[in-house]
Parts: C-alpha cells; sequence; structure tokens
C-alpha cells in the first residue's frame, strides 16, 4: 500500500470503487478559467492536438484564446478539450453547400435536453448552418461516445454545471 502526503492530493478528488478502494484522480474544474496577468494557461493547438503552455501577458493571441474559452487552468482540462476536437473531426462530416442546401440529404446534430440532462440525437432535411453536423445516428453516437457527455456539455453548449 502506498502513502499518499497532503502535498500530494492537492488539485486531486478522491473516489470510492466499488471494492471500497480510495482512487486519486485530477481535479477538473466545473467552470470556466480565466487566467490573470502572469498566470500559467494550457491551449490546444489545433493543427495537431498537441497541448502548449502559455503565461498569460495580455498578447492579443492571449485575448483570443482566453475570450474565446480555449484557455484551461491545467495540462488534463486541455486534454479533454483536445479528445473533444479529436471527436468532432472522426465523427463529423463536412457537407458542401449543394448537400446543405439539399432537402433529400439527412444532416444529423446532437443537442444537450435539458430536461433529461442528457445529450440528444435530432436531424434535419432542410439547409442548417453553423452547427456540428453528422452524416447518420450512428455517427452521432460515436461522438457521444469519444466526446464524452461533460465534455459536449461544456465545451458544444457552455455548459459547465458538473
Amino acid at each position: 500500500m502506498k502513502k499518499i502526503s497532503i502535498e500530494e492530493l492537492e488539485g486531486k478528488d478522491l473516489y470510492l470503487d466499488n471494492d471500497g478502494k480510495v482512487i486519486v484522480k485530477d481535479r477538473i474544474s466545473n467552470k470556466r478559467f480565466f487566467p490573470e496577468y502572469g498566470e500559467t494557461y494550457y491551449y490546444v493547438n489545433i493543427d495537431d492536438f498537441t497541448i502548449k503552455e502559455d503565461t498569460k501577458n495580455n498578447s492579443l493571441f492571449d485575448l483570443l484564446l482566453i475570450n474565446k474559452d480555449y484557455a484551461f487552468q491545467t495540462e488534463k482540462e486541455a486534454m479533454e478539450y483536445a479528445k473533444y476536437l479529436m471527436a468532432i473531426k472522426k465523427c463529423s462530416h463536412d457537407f458542401s453547400v449543394d448537400e446543405i442546401k439539399d432537402e433529400h440529404v439527412i444532416k444529423y446534430y446532437v443537442y444537450y435536453n435539458s430536461k433529461m440532462d442528457c445529450i440528444s440525437i435530432n436531424y434535419y432535411y432542410s439547409a442548417v448552418h453553423n452547427k456540428v453536423l453528422f452524416t447518420s445516428e450512428e455517427a452521432c453516437k460515436k461522438f457521444i461516445k469519444e466526446a464524452g457527455k461533460t465534455n459536449i456539455k461544456r465545451f458544444m453548449f457552455d455548459i459547465w454545471d458538473d
């Protein structure tokens, strides 16, 4: 059995598994992060999904990242965002303008159902813009599974209550 100091538990959450064993996990904030001047933050390079570290110095780069909610307090939080972005890239479909206009082409999407507290699936026949779209219900389900419900709620719908 390994002993853990109080200092090692900083920024961690403790859970009990079904066998009564203590599980230690990195804490992920349940609210958006806005770094102060001189404070370190993490972000995702969208070209290759690598995690980068930077320090806020009020540059234009800082302001763009922070105002778009792309700055994270921990590397773990940035990794969750990268996971979400990779799932979008893998599972969604970039419909052409003609496909968007074509009412015979079904365009699926996910939405947050607040009454049921779940991510649900629906579809359009008509033209739709500014949504992440999928070619099938199966593709939506794959996205939900790979991105994770909490990540979808946070990054797609700006719901940070978990």
